[in-house]
């Protein structure tokens, strides 16, 4: 199978455990959770886990996991890193001893790397500390200091995603979480997205080939954002102390506020695209504001949906939320030997907490001849083995009387021999 990866990135895949109590362990490393279903997903060795690590995770993941004693391999798929193995059965064979000549060699070289590090750590904290007073910091107030609060946070990232700070003209690749401040951007490109947080729960994902902006708020109770070209959906928690979540485009505001702590969670997408801005409004109440001053404000209630050109706003329809294919991208080919065991990967959009995700693979473009379906509560999924030809593959998501469905994505399944 060929699909493409992240470059510095590695793929991880459990092959081992010493006991039941080490599953639960290695869940709260990876999903800070020891959820019985999760739970139950790893158990099924070997696992491939449905997201790409850094080199910094890929290192404290390693760690952690020869103290649990599970045998791994973080996986790299480019030339540049080396694959990260262990099998905590595999005996370790102890050096000799090194002649004393040898042995004081080895010590003067200590010295001169212990050296070399103690040098760079003053030059480094020499800069850190030159650039203090400048820098962004977390768990500070606006106002509290010389110091500012990251407004929101890049939680999780898919394929290539770049930022790029208020006062830069570069932009930089993201390869781990983020802190996003006032006037920072966001850009997304082919088949990637980003998952934005703030810190009460307010989450943002970033669609693909999608620019935003993270505007100033007035207050601590208000969350704005410009897009300015591209997708994005949004989802506002439950809180004692309502949020309102402002979206700004060019041809309007988009305005929603969080649920009271009894209701259940707002859910929004929205898409800016030209001259035309399409709203669609899952759970909870949006209102759109037009640019122009003369024309009156319009109400989004749940499953209703509008467009909106310069020149007119179309009133409310029903509808059905849609959800994101990731991988394999629509049209895409797979090539597979179906002489060995290589599992065929499906990723798709992250709805949240509590969704069930039911994914149909079938040999027609309407779905009515299903070859396999599965539910999950991930989003993503492995299955062993995938027809030869042409496939087509859908994922619906459900939750607490919330359903999202993807459009039906076509995969051309080819013999790697």
């Amino acid at each position: 199978m060929q699909l493409s990866q992240s470059p510095a990135r590695y793929n991880l895949v459990v092959k081992s455990y010493p006991s039941e109590g080490s599953i639960g362990s290695l869940c709260q490393l990876i999903y800070e959770s020891r959820d019985p279903k999760l739970v139950a997903s790893l158990s099924s060795l070997p696992y491939t886990v449905g997201r790409s690590f850094s080199v910094t995770e890929a290192d404290f993941l390693s760690e952690e996991m020869k103290k649990l004693r599970i045998g791994f391999s973080f996986r790299s798929g480019t030339a540049d890193l080396s694959d990260i193995n262990f099998d905590p059965n595999e005996k370790v064979v102890e050096p000799s001893s090194p002649s004393p000549s040898i042995q004081f060699r080895l010590l003067y070289f200590k010295y001169f790397v212990f050296a070399l590090i103690a040098l760079s750590i003053g030059v480094l904290t020499w800069g850190f500390l030159t650039r203090s007073a400048n820098e962004p910091t977390l768990g500070l107030n606006p106002g509290s200091g010389t110091a500012t609060e990251f407004r929101a946070r890049i939680e999780s990232f898919t394929k290539t995603v770049e930022f790029r700070r208020s006062r830069d003209l570069i932009w930089t690749r993201v390869d781990a979480p983020v802190g996003l401040m006032d006037q920072d951007s966001v850009r997304t490109f082919d088949a990637s997205q980003a998952l934005i947080r703030y810190r009460e729960g307010t989450s943002l994902t970033i669609k693909s080939n999608t620019l935003v902006v993270i505007a100033a708020q007035t207050n601590e109770s208000e969350r704005r954002i410009n897009l300015e070209d591209g997708s994005i959906s949004a989802r506002l928690i439950p809180s004692k102390e309502p949020q309102r979540l402002s979206i700004h485009t060019k041809l309007g505001t988009l305005e929603m506020t969080s649920p009271s702590e009894a209701g259940k969670d707002a859910r929004f997408e929205t898409s800016l695209r030209g001259e035309k801005l399409a709203v669609s409004v899952t759970s909870g109440e949006m209102r759109l504001t037009p640019i122009d001053k003369n024309k009156p404000s319009v109400k989004i209630q749940s499953n209703q949906r509008i467009e909106a050109t310069p020149e007119s706003i179309s009133a409310p329809e029903p509808f059905v939320q849609g959800l994101d294919l990731l991988l394999p991208s629509d049209g895409d080919t797979m090539r597979i030997n179906p002489q060995e065991a290589q599992p065929a990967r499906f990723v798709w959009e992250d709805l949240g907490p509590g969704f069930e995700y039911e994914w149909i693979l079938a040999s027609d473009q309407e779905l009515k001849n299903v070859l396999l379906s599965q539910k999950v509560i991930t989003p993503f999924l492995s299955v062993q083995y995938v027809d030869l030809g042409t496939v087509y593959w859908r994922v619906t998501g459900k939750h607490d009387g919330t359903e999202f469905q993807s459009k039906v994505h076509k995969l051309n399944v080819q013999n790697n021999n």
